[in-house]
């Protein structure tokens, strides 16, 4: 049942409003119950007086609890209704007209105040209310606004000191103090707690955005905003407030909502076609593999681990070291048998960020002997380039023949020297070939395919002229991480074992990344949003966004940084 509703109302000036509805139901319920669809609110009124139903013939009014109707001048409880007819109700008429639009009725609801009835006596009799005195009701209404007004926003923007003002100390203080305490619209963040009482500090005039300069003038050492995406027309227009929202707390200041970056790389296969990243809608629900800066030649180049899970090679280390032989138990070791972990080997930096270097002395040593020399076994090769080991074991040798302590029986026409007394010529030369004899030896085993040195690097070229291959195990760059342009720390991690994310005990080669992949980050991280046993994580919690020297738009295969490793 459809019914059009017609609510007129006689303002204070004579003229009639009027307020329409369409009503479509099975019942239209009338009486003075809030749940009423015609609201009658008159006490002598029932809270379910009536109904209005659809019946074959047309719509039908029925009364409720008793009660009685007076339609057309007459008293019933229940009619078909038809065109003209008047239903009064207390002080109030329903009036049914003909045939609305599209066969809906028309139902017109008005108070009526009829000459003599009770509730017009009642109210001239009455003095109570604003109208009983000698101000209206309207004037009272903008004397009130004109008063908040002038307090809250006219008297603070005068009082407000002016730039020309400022800078003679005029009005600087005492105007700012009360200015923040009238006219606060929120806490000031605990960075910006000595400018708190200062608003011209950030504000030069009302009403405008705090302009870059402002914050440059104090961030100055801070990366420009736009050097990450220095080649994105867009950034250029980036203002400081458009991701730092201060009078929010420190919330406001430092927490940046996901909807700022997803703004533009939730569609960028559409902003900027060229590029091959992928679009960025959620961490968890729209978020690519991650993709490390692995080493290729001279070069880093940026690969998917999936792309690497495919059988893509990982990273050039230039060593052979596999993870699964270490950490297996009983390893032979000088001491005996000994069972490996991976603080071992890998130690935090002091602030418990990243994982330090891994150094020979301290990690590899106590296991691996770089002695070359069985009469010596305390006189250690150089950790260095191979130049420098053949060196160090020429030199050795060398020293040794000079001195007279070379193995074996001296030949029988050996001279017999006194100390102090140099050696002839030929004595001099006998000596240095059988140095250069012994060293050639020693720098075969040295580097050898079985050899100290082989045991973990990869070599090139013969024994005499090897090269140690470079060792890459984390990009040689000032950045120092697999991902340059993410932030991960591992001191929050404390409490987990390395092998909840790194698979080093199934790994045989140095090549592997051992980076867990963005499905082991889902298992503890969602995005910005709350969710129970997980841990909120928005886009700055692991991407950084002032820092200088990063192209933004970076294609698989792409050299990392515009330039080849160095």
């Amino acid at each position: 049942m459809r019914i059009h509703l017609v609510h007129i109302t006689t303002l204070r000036s004579g003229a009639r409003a009027e307020r329409e509805e369409l009503f479509d139901g099975a019942e239209l319920k009338i009486g003075r119950g809030t749940d009423s669809h015609v609201h009658i609110p008159a006490l002598s009124v029932p809270f379910h007086h009536s109904s209005i139903v659809e019946q074959a013939g047309g719509s039908r009014i029925e009364t409720r609890a008793g009660s009685t109707l007076l339609i057309n001048g007459h008293l019933t409880t229940a009619k078909l209704l038809a065109d003209g007819d008047v239903i009064a109700i207390a002080d109030y008429e329903l009036r049914v007209r003909s045939l609305a639009e599209e066969g809906v009725p028309t139902l017109q609801i008005e108070r009526v105040e009829r000459p003599g009835s009770p509730a017009l006596d009642l109210r001239a009799r009455t003095k109570i209310g604003i109208e009983g005195g000698l101000l209206s009701r309207r004037f009272l209404s903008f004397a009130g606004l004109a008063g908040v007004l002038g307090f809250f926003l006219v008297w603070p923007l005068l009082a407000t000191p002016r730039s020309d003002d400022t800078a003679r100390g005029i009005g600087r203080e005492t105007s700012s103090r009360w200015v923040g305490e009238i006219w606060n619209v929120g806490t000031i963040s605990r960075a910006h707690q000595s400018i708190a009482t200062d608003c011209t500090a950030c504000h030069v005039r009302g009403f405008e955005q705090v302009a870059n300069a402002r914050c440059l003038a104090c961030h100055e050492p801070i990366a420009d905003p736009t050097l990450a995406h220095a080649d994105v027309e867009a950034a250029n227009e980036v203002e400081c407030t458009n991701c730092h929202r201060e009078h929010e707390g420190d919330a406001g200041l430092n927490r940046v909502p996901d909807r700022t970056c997803t703004a533009c790389h939730g569609n960028l296969d559409s902003l900027r076609p060229q590029t091959s990243l992928a679009n960025v809608t959620d961490f968890v629900l729209g978020h690519p593999e991650f993709r490390p800066a692995v080493t290729r030649g001279e070069t880093r180049i940026r690969v998917s681990l999936d792309r690497m899970a495919e059988g893509s090679a990982g990273s050039a280390s230039g060593l052979h070291f596999p993870h699964d032989v270490h950490l297996q138990a009983d390893l032979r070791s000088p001491e005996g048998p000994v069972e490996l972990g991976c603080a071992d080997c890998h130690d935090m930096e002091p602030s418990g960020g990243l994982a330090g270097r891994v150094d020979f002395q301290s990690q590899c040593a106590g296991c691996h002997s770089l002695a070359f020399a069985e009469e010596d076994p305390d006189r250690l090769v150089p950790h260095g380039p191979a130049e420098a080991v053949r060196t160090e074991i020429l030199e050795y040798y060398a020293a040794r023949a000079l001195e007279g302590a070379r193995e074996g029986p001296p030949p029988d026409d050996v001279t017999i020297r006194r100390p102090g007394r140099k050696l002839d010529e030929a004595a001099r030369r006998e000596a240095l070939e059988w140095a250069r004899e012994r060293s050639r030896i020693a720098i075969e085993l040295t580097f050898a395919e079985e050899g100290p040195c082989a045991q973990c690097h990869v070599l090139d070229g013969p024994p005499d002229r090897a090269v140690v291959a470079p060792v890459r195990l984390i990009p040689l760059t000032s950045q120092d991480r697999w991902l340059p342009l993410a932030v991960f720390d591992h001191h929050p991690h404390r409490t987990m074992e390395c092998e909840g994310c790194h698979a080093a005990r199934t790994s045989d080669s140095a090549n592997d990344l051992l980076l867990p992949s963005i499905e082991t980050c889902r298992g503890c991280h969602v995005g910005e949003e709350v969710v129970a046993d997980r841990i909120s994580s928005p886009c700055v919690s692991c991407h950084r966004y002032h820092a200088a020297g990063h192209g933004a738009w970076l294609a698989d295969g792409a050299v990392v940084d515009g330039r080849p490793e160095s």
